[in-house]
């Protein structure tokens, strides 16, 4: 007999576009199991909005696939590529569709980066900073120092973004990319944190972790331009499983820099599905543990959408402040994360 499901939307993300910077196929990275056509039906079942087509040293178009599928409605695709190289990986977007690929042969980070902009690309994003492991990812090799934010090697680092989660690979411990991405920040480098899912296959989720990114509600809409200049700016926030978004006095956010001379009141708007549950928030100054709370928690099976109010001691220098907000893991077969743990967090307002 035929049964009809609906599926609910539990949360409220008016205003945010969902986004998944990180998405394979079998069909043109080579690995994996997802044929693009898979990849289109992923996709839309998990609420990706804004995908960026990113197989190895390829510039793969979903649009034809999509349109195939009758998908055009669900989401917006962007071509882009995981520039493949000895060094890192980066994700590169929007790029060309088609065979001119970015050359990924070269050593040098900055002519890397030069030469991926060249070919278009408006956002350049280091993926996985410390896969395969700690000591061989690129900050490994190139001997960041997670105190300092000074490389020992390796030349200036002139990508937009990194990937402060990416929802297929495991870290130490939830916090160990924030101190990597915190010591870039002390350094002076404004480098945006992302969430991405570098899915390969069927099973592991697109879009578990991902970005949220203000713009258009209609997910078959969206100004690409406008989503790179928020990519770019730090007005995006990075989730798995929890989505944070932190306003100081009512109007300041990630993203913005202004004057502030006494305390400060910070909001902290938490928000998960009911199979996630968030339990602590932090706020980092200049990646010192400023102030924590716990996340009141809710009747279980039901989903959280809260502030949590923070009143801010007067700061004694400029600052950075990032929010991030962790939660327990997810052991339900229909959306197991890997990692841990559940996550969230801000990018930086600057003080």
């Amino acid at each position: 007999a035929p049964v009809n499901l609906t599926i609910r939307r539990e949360l409220d993300t008016r205003g945010w576009i969902a986004a998944d910077t990180h998405i394979h196929t079998l069909t043109f990275s080579g690995h994996g199991d997802s044929s693009v056509e898979e990849r289109m039906v992923t996709l839309t079942a998990e609420g990706v909005e804004l995908a960026i087509a990113t197989d190895h040293n390829h510039q793969t178009d979903f649009n034809p696939y999509q349109a195939k599928l009758g998908l055009n409605d669900h989401f917006t695709s962007v071509v882009g590529n995981e520039v493949t190289t000895k060094n890192g990986h980066f994700n590169s977007f929007p790029l060309p569709a088609g065979k001119d690929v970015p050359k990924y042969d070269v050593e040098d980070w900055v002519k890397l980066v030069d030469g991926i902009r060249a070919k278009g690309a408006k956002v350049v994003i280091l993926n996985h900073p410390r896969w395969p492991d700690i000591a061989r990812g690129p900050f490994g090799r190139f001997g960041l120092n997670r105190a300092s934010g000074d490389r020992a090697s390796g030349g200036r680092f002139t990508f937009d973004a990194l990937e402060l989660i990416n929802s297929g690979t495991l870290q130490p411990d939830p916090l160990f990319i924030c101190r990597d991405w915190f010591a870039l920040l002390n350094h002076g480098e404004k480098i945006t944190a992302v969430g991405s899912s570098d899915s390969h296959t069927v099973g592991k989720i697109v879009g578990q972790g991902r970005t949220y990114v203000p713009g258009h509600d209609d997910p078959a809409q969206i100004n690409v331009d406008q989503a790179c200049d928020a990519f770019i700016a730090g007005r995006t926030t990075v989730s798995l499983g929890i989505i944070a978004n932190a306003v100081v006095d009512g109007r300041m956010t990630s993203g913005d820099q202004f004057s502030h001379h006494g305390n400060m009141k910070l909001d902290l708007r938490v928000q998960s599905p009911s199979w996630v549950n968030p339990t602590k928030a932090f706020v980092f100054a200049n990646g010192e543990p400023l102030a924590e709370k716990m996340v009141p928690s809710v009747k279980p099976g039901t989903r959280t959408d809260l502030i949590v109010p923070f009143r801010l001691p007067k700061l004694k220098q400029d600052a950075w402040i990032v929010c991030v907000v962790l939660g327990s893991a997810v052991t339900n077969p229909a959306w197991a994360t890997a990692e841990k743990y559940t996550f969230a967090a801000t990018n930086p307002m600057y003080v």
